[in-house]
């Protein structure tokens, strides 16, 4: 799987935190990475197309939720992953609820190891799901000929 093929958004308002989920995936080989300090600044950017948005949930003026909302409006596709330091289970099901990937807590141990993991999984299931469509227009331009 080509890691460089894979654009990916991280918002994060901890400029800190930020740095170190993008330095992870630098060290991984993802490098068409964007960081984003508000949900505003990540929606306004979204006609750089990204295939996964790595997102906090308590974003100041503008919750995770809300944003996941949006992106999910504008391509369904886009795999939103959450890494937020709220261990609150309805904070997670509202998140899995409304279209995210997955939920990790940044409070773990293993948080940046969780990341990378899910990370390769949203990835895999992407590349499955482009297969499959391009098998499915292939079938059409078959049969209307």
């Amino acid at each position: 799987m080509k890691k460089s093929k894979n654009k990916i958004f991280i918002v994060e308002d901890d400029q800190f935190y930020a740095e170190i989920i993008r330095n992870t995936l630098l060290n991984e080989g993802f490098t068409d990475l964007e960081v984003f300090e508000s949900g505003s600044e990540c929606i306004s950017n979204l006609d750089h197309k990204p295939n996964i948005i790595i997102l906090d949930h308590m974003l100041g003026q503008m919750s995770g939720i809300s944003v996941l909302k949006k992106v999910k409006s504008w391509n369904q596709n886009v795999q939103v992953i959450f890494l937020s330091a709220q261990a609150e289970m309805e904070v997670a099901v509202n998140a899995l609820k409304f279209g995210a990937f997955d939920y990790i807590e940044k409070t773990q141990k293993s948080a940046m190891t969780c990341l990378l993991v899910i990370l390769e999984r949203a990835i895999e299931i992407q590349q499955k799901k482009k297969i499959n469509q391009r098998h499915e227009s292939i079938k059409k331009w078959f049969l209307i000929q």
